[in-house]
Order: structure tokens, then sequence, then C-alpha cells
């Protein structure tokens, strides 16, 4: 039988230390949710690493997700990004790599940058990346091979971003001939 634990932070807590979660309840057969206070802006590095977290949503006030903050979180499914534009989140470096499960990014129009390999080896099958994005680090979706479609609703800043978009669009291509 699997049960459900809920953590949930006060308004009060501002910023997660580093490793603060690591491992919790992980083998474990109860399935964690996690209810962020208003007034997070950080999660440190590795903070709720390999945990049995199921789904997140961010509130408003986060700034910063930290390296590796839920790498291998296997039973994680579905991540959302709250729709402010006058926060701008930063994804750290893989701190989303290796969630096996993760199937659903809504990135919300808050997302600024995304960290190398922050989603490799997920199962994330469409991204509609946000206007504020300007960043996507290297191999930030590298073997996520269940990735159908994506859809950039940005303006190309730089050459990297022209390349990964022209790079994926060729292998999807090579696929229909």
């Amino acid at each position: 039988m699997q049960f459900t634990k809920k953590i949930i932070l006060p308004n009060s807590v501002i910023s997660i230390e580093d490793k603060a979660f690591w491992h919790a309840g992980r083998g474990s057969s109860n399935r964690q949710t996690i209810q962020f206070g208003n007034s997070l802006k950080t999660i440190g590095i590795s903070a709720f690493k390999e945990t049995d977290v199921t789904a997140l949503h961010f509130p408003e006030s986060l700034e910063t997700i930290g390296a590796e903050a839920f790498c291998e979180c296997k039973d994680l499914k579905s991540i959302a990004f709250i729709d402010n534009s006058s926060c701008q989140i930063k994804v750290g470096d893989k701190a989303f790599k290796d969630c096996h499960n993760l199937t659903e990014v809504y990135f919300g129009n808050s997302v600024e940058s995304i960290g190398k390999e922050a989603f490799s080896s997920s199962s994330v099958q469409n991204l509609n990346f946000p206007n504020t994005l300007k960043e996507i680090g290297d191999g930030a979706f590298s073997h996520c091979t269940d990735l159908k479609k994506f859809l950039f609703q940005i303006y190309l800043y730089n050459k990297r971003l022209l390349v990964i978009m022209s790079l994926k669009i060729a292998k999807i291509y090579k696929k229909l001939t």
C-alpha cells in the first residue's frame, strides 16, 4: 500500500539549504508532495535529490533552483512554474536530471535560464518555451528520447540557441524521411 506524505514549508522559509532533504523518504512506500511557501526564493544544491516527490508547483517568489536540486527523483511526473514575468527563475545544472518519469513540464512565463543537463534523461514529451527564456545550457534536454514536440516563443538571443533548435529539427526531419 502506498501513502502520500506532504511536506509543507511555511511562508517564512525563503531558502532551502544544500542537501536539506536529500534522500528523504527514498525507498519507502510513501510518495511525497511538497507545498512551498510563497516567500521561497532559493532551493539549494541537491536539496531534494533522490526523494520520492511526485509533482512540483513552484511559487511566484522563486528565483533559483540549485544544481541537482531534484536530480534522480524517480517518481517525479510533473513540474509547473508560475506565470509571473516579474520573477525570472534560473534552473541550475542537472536540476532535474535522471527524473525518468518526468513527462510534463510547464515553464509558465518566468523561466530565464535552463542549466546544463537540467532535464537530461527525463521523459518530457512536449516543451513550450516562454518568451522570458534567454539561455539553454549544453545538453539540457539530452537523452530525452520521448521528446516529440517543442515550441520556441522567443527571439533568438545567440547562435547557441539557433544551433539547438536546428539540430532538433534536423533530427525530426531525418526520422520522417
